[in-house]
């Protein structure tokens, strides 16, 4: 029934497939009942040994690794009739035909065929043929390696995926050792890559993935170790395809894992000495730094400088040894000016002594102090900035004035409160005043409301009783001195001299 579908099928469509009816010989049909038994093949499902090839290669990618190690359990001597389906799914034609028919006649002449060669063909025989294949490949190397990085359990699965391509069933034995050798460039990258890491890897992808961790903080570029490094070009050169994560061919293994090898000792050199490496190349933007602060540089560098261009690097490098100089400047000059007052900058001082520091300022250094606080309160300033406040700092006698509190308040009341302080002598109650605006202490130096507040203090300690004073004092003086007394006002007060020319007038 299934044959007579399959017929009518081929008439039904717009592209009807001629189809004939043929008699089979007793080997043909031999062919058919065998591999469907054998193969676990749906019963007339195959009409020619085209299609028994084609479901055949199915059935034995379904099993994972090549069937051709079958031979290493083969307990019932039907290895060879495996071997002619493996030259089956090769062939096609009249050579697939002939091969079929060889198989039917062996299928006549057997009749125990179909189940000892249904038993063999299993995924638990397959593996086990593959382990006692391994046993005696290239003398057990790969087993022995496996030991070597811990990949014991994993040498199956490993050799499985290289048979995961579609066509692997084709490959002929040679073909097929030829796959399985890769695991001992592979395995052997591994064990040495282990050795030079002082990691643990399991497999190819692992060991790849520990590399680039690696190279990832390497500070310099690979096109500048290839040229301090010539014998290791060809390691180089691949170490940054790993690292770019680029394809690497077959060849391409071999030769790196021949090239760490025969190189082990430079390579482990560059990798245990990497940061004298680092400076040796880099040494012309190095100068007067000491090996701490180039370790510091290296810190503030980006990781993947491997990967960059040569030039790249270079700049980068130069980049970070002229920031770290720049900043060993800065903390020279902020740790200057906490070792002479401790605190952190002078609008902090200001704040802590309640005095703007610019009034305790001598007249003669007021301009270079004004540019060194101002370089010592903002987080950026210029090398030339930075070293003229270190200049200043350590010329300068301001300190000594800073550090004697009566000095600090005659500062203030000089600057802050000037003629009023025979109104306002309390200094301590001017500052809390001041200190409820929203101005920093720093600023009350300069800022119009702080003077602005003095001022009102100041009239309202003359308005509740100041101006009392300066009555009396005037009712003790004779008319001469209160005449003498009123030229000097009018002679410095022209406000005063305008009011008595115009009084008259009124």
């Amino acid at each position: 029934q299934d044959k007579l579908a399959e017929m009518l099928g081929n008439y039904i469509g717009k592209n009807p497939k001629p189809t004939y009816i043929v008699k089979m010989t007793a080997e043909e049909m031999a062919f058919y009942e065998l591999t469907e038994k054998a193969w676990g093949i749906a019963p007339n499902s195959c009409s020619s040994p085209g299609q028994a090839a084609i479901a055949v290669t199915a059935k034995m990618r379904g099993l994972g690794l090549p069937v051709w190690c079958l031979a290493e359990v083969d307990d019932h001597g039907v290895y060879d009739v495996l071997q002619k389906y493996i030259d089956l799914v090769q062939k096609e034609g009249n050579e697939a035909h002939k091969k079929a028919v060889e198989i039917g006649k062996v299928a006549i002449v057997k009749t125990t065929l179909p189940e000892y060669l249904a038993a063999l063909l299993s995924e638990e025989n397959c593996q086990k043929g593959m382990r006692e294949f391994l046993t005696s490949f290239e003398g057990g190397k790969i087993l022995s390696l496996a030991i070597e990085i811990g990949a014991s359990g994993n040498v199956l699965s490993d050799i499985r995926d290289l048979f995961a391509v579609k066509h692997s069933c084709l490959w002929d034995r040679q073909t097929g050792e030829d796959e399985i050798r890769k695991l001992l460039t592979n395995y052997g990258i591994v064990r040495e890559s282990n050795n030079l890491l002082n990691v643990n890897a399991h497999s190819l992808s692992e060991t790849f993935k520990e590399w680039r961790e690696r190279l990832k903080f390497m500070g310099v570029s690979c096109e500048a170790l290839r040229t301090k490094f010539p014998s290791l070009i060809k390691i180089l050169d691949t170490l940054l395809k790993i690292y770019q994560q680029s394809d690497i061919l077959p060849d391409q293994l071999k030769m790196f894992l021949s090239e760490l090898m025969t190189h082990n000792v430079e390579i482990r050199n560059l990798i245990n000495n990497e940061k004298r490496i680092f400076t040796e190349v880099y040494s012309p933007y190095f100068d007067d730094l000491s090996d701490s602060d180039i370790n510091e540089v290296k810190s503030m560098l980006p990781t993947g400088m491997f990967g960059l261009q040569k030039t790249d690097c270079n700049a980068k490098v130069k980049e970070a040894a002229e920031k770290f100089r720049k900043n060993q400047l800065k903390t020279q000059m902020f740790n200057l000016w906490k070792e002479k007052t401790g605190t952190k900058n002078p609008r902090e001082w200001s704040s802590r002594y309640r005095t703007p520091i610019l009034c305790c300022v001598s007249e003669n250094e007021f301009d270079k102090a004004k540019k060194a606080f101002d370089t010592l309160n903002r987080s950026w300033s210029s090398d030339i900035e930075i070293k003229a406040t270190i200049a200043f700092l350590e010329s300068t006698t301001l300190f000594e004035v800073l550090n004697d509190e009566k000095e600090c308040n005659a500062s203030f009341e000089r600057c802050i409160v000037g003629k009023y302080r025979y109104l306002i002598p309390n200094l301590n109650k001017i500052r809390d005043t001041l200190e409820r605006l929203s101005v920093d202490a720093y600023e009350w130096y300069e800022n119009p409301s702080a003077k602005n507040k003095v001022r009102q203090l100041a009239e309202a300690e003359y308005n509740a009783g100041g101006s009392d004073k300066a009555l009396e004092k005037i009712d003790k003086m004779d008319d001469a001195q209160l005449k003498q007394y009123l030229k000097r006002l009018v002679r410095e007060n022209m406000t005063l001299g305008i009011e008595i020319i115009t009084s008259g007038d009124e």
